[in-house]
């Protein structure tokens, strides 16, 4: 019979298919980021306590000599700015000195007039402002106290000597973008 040879033994080596295994894959830990829109920060608008604090203090550096600040004249001048939102005009100051009862009152009836004459006396002069103006509360106390030292009508009474007390009020209007400016100045104090 034919003589059938044995196989050869199949050495390890030669035999066996290799296997390739991939390297490990890592996974991105961080978010998917998709680009955004650059938000501008807010605007943040200071006070208009803040902005009337500030332009007495750079009226009075402009003055030769300090005026008082009065706080109960600073609601009037307060009030006067408000009210210039709708009327932007000088007036008498009566009607804000009525409204606040601040100052000396004037009893017209003494004078043979009626009580309704009667009225409240609290400053004797006002500068009036108003302006787009933007920035911090120093920057536009700034631009509004050196507006009225460039002008010769404002300064000839905001720095005499003879209004010894002073008091601002601003206020921005949201409607209009525009700040309200007023100082009242006075001879003497009416109320402190």
């Amino acid at each position: 019979p034919p003589t059938v040879s044995k196989p050869e033994k199949e050495t390890e080596s030669s035999s066996k298919p290799t296997e390739t295994t991939p390297p490990p894959t890592t996974e991105n830990t961080e978010p998917e980021t998709t680009p955004t829109e650059t938000v501008p920060p807010p605007v943040v608008r200071p006070s208009g306590s803040e902005v009337a604090a500030k332009v007495a203090v750079y009226i009075n550096q402009y003055r030769s000599s300090s005026a008082t600040i009065l706080p109960g004249l600073g609601n009037v001048a307060l009030y006067r700015a408000n009210e210039l939102i709708t009327n932007f005009a000088h007036t008498d100051g009566i009607s804000a000195c009525n409204a606040l009862q601040y100052g000396e009152f004037v009893d017209m009836t003494l004078y043979g007039m009626s009580e309704s004459d009667s009225y409240y006396q609290g400053y004797n002069r006002e500068a009036i402002a108003k302006g787009n103006w933007g920035g911090t509360a120093d920057e536009i106390a700034q631009r509004i106290a050196n507006g009225f030292k460039n002008s010769a009508s404002h300064w000839k009474y905001l720095g005499s000597s003879e209004y010894s007390y002073i008091a601002v009020g601003c206020v921005y209007d949201e409607a209009s973008s525009m700040w309200y400016c007023c100082i009242c100045v006075s001879t003497k104090n009416y109320g402190g």
